[in-house]
């Protein structure tokens, strides 16, 4: 049926003139039944109504544009499905841009948007783990020349930040990766960073990297960030491992002194111990010795004041006692005759092959040293204790 019918002037959308008061949802519901109608009318052939030869070619032209209006609704509506409607993965997330303009960010699933080239669907992996490398030759803080590649993981977190906020976001992530290793490097000596220290290198970088990049509000989250090669570079090769047979043999030094102080301390301090303690028993008995010598002369000076000569002669007695008996030659003057009488005791304790001397063998010995003398010279007396 035609638009343009005298009975159906009311249902022209075109002929806004007639629509008096009605709602806004009456006119959706109307043009919705028209459009069901003319597609009916167009894949069913619908009939021409002539009211006379002058008409009838004025009416079958217009009954033609209903069906091409038809037609161009139906492309209409296959334009927006087929180029509208796309599937988002659970890995990943949807950025449409409207005019090259970020205006929203879609969820995994069946999604639609206003087809190209008003707007266009980029899609994103979110959870897949992206992977850059950095390699570079370095300088330590005590001026060694190293090599050092690292491997970063990572993931796009953000979507829409990740591809509006920087041009490049692959070659910033590098960039900051070589500006955050070179400044661990930097600050560290050689044996820190190829050695003792290396498994330490990977969670610092990680840290200075990540905090870069929040900074630059890029949209990536760092996963890991892993050492693969932290070494000295060839060139320098038989220099480097001349440092390290020294720090090698430093090392073996080290341990043999530490070894020889843990065994010659403790004895060294067991003798200082032991010295002491000696120290203290001789200074104890030189005390009671002193003490006992100063209470001795003190009886002394008692006696001494009640019988002087007597005390007098008595210590002379006792030192020349004293004296002698630590000496191995004895000398005699017999009585009267002027003469001397020499006796080798040395010689007599030395033919007794070190037997005790006592007061019997000591006769036989000075009967069997004894020279013979004149029986008709008078007989000698033995000295006596006191005389001179």
């Amino acid at each position: 049926m035609s638009w343009q019918d005298n009975n159906n002037n009311d249902k022209d959308p075109w002929n806004k003139g007639n629509r008096g008061d009605k709602k806004p949802e009456d006119d959706l519901e109307k043009m919705a039944k028209e459009l069901q109608d003319k597609l009916k009318g167009f894949f069913g052939g619908g009939k021409n109504k002539s009211n006379g030869s002058g008409n009838g070619t004025g009416q079958g032209a217009n009954a033609g544009l209903p069906q091409i209006g038809g037609f161009l609704l139906l492309l209409l509506i296959a334009w927006a499905l087929i180029g509208g409607v796309y599937q988002i993965d659970d890995t990943e997330r949807g950025v449409i841009k409207r005019f090259g303009e970020h205006v929203r960010t879609t969820s995994p699933g069946l999604n639609w948007h206003i087809p190209k080239p008003f707007e266009t669907v980029t899609k994103v992996k979110v959870t897949d783990i992206r992977k850059a490398t950095f390699s570079k030759k370095m300088l330590t803080r005590d001026e060694n020349i190293v090599d050092v590649e690292i491997n970063i993981q990572y993931l796009a977190s953000i979507p829409e930040k990740f591809l509006f906020n920087v041009r490049n976001p692959e070659k910033t992530l590098i960039e900051v990766s070589g500006s955050a290793i070179r400044e661990i490097v930097g600050k560290n000596d050689l044996d820190y960073i190829i050695t003792t220290n290396r498994e330490n290198i990977g969670p610092a970088t990680e840290e200075r990297i990540q905090k870069t990049l929040d900074n630059y509000d890029v949209g990536i989250e760092i996963t890991a960030v892993n050492i693969v090669n932290a070494n000295f570079p060839a060139e320098v090769n038989d220099a480097v491992q001349d440092a390290i047979r020294a720090r090698e043999d430093k090392e073996t030094s080290i341990f043999e002194a530490q070894t020889y102080a843990n065994d010659i301390v403790p004895k060294s301090r067991g003798e200082a111990g032991k010295r002491l303690e000696d120290a203290s028993a001789y200074m104890a008995q030189e005390v009671a010795n002193a003490e006992g010598e100063a209470s001795r002369f003190d009886q002394l000076l008692v006696a001494y004041e009640k019988a002087p000569e007597v005390t007098r002669k008595r210590l002379y007695l006792e030192t020349i006692e004293e004296v002698y008996s630590r000496t191995g030659k004895v000398i005699m003057d017999s009585e009267g005759s002027g003469n001397l009488i020499y006796l080798p005791v040395d010689q007599m304790i030395k033919n007794n092959n070190g037997t005790q001397l006592t007061p019997e063998n000591s006769k036989q010995s000075i009967r069997a040293t004894e020279p013979a003398v004149n029986r008709t010279a008078p007989r000698e007396r033995p000295i006596t204790r006191g005389e001179r």
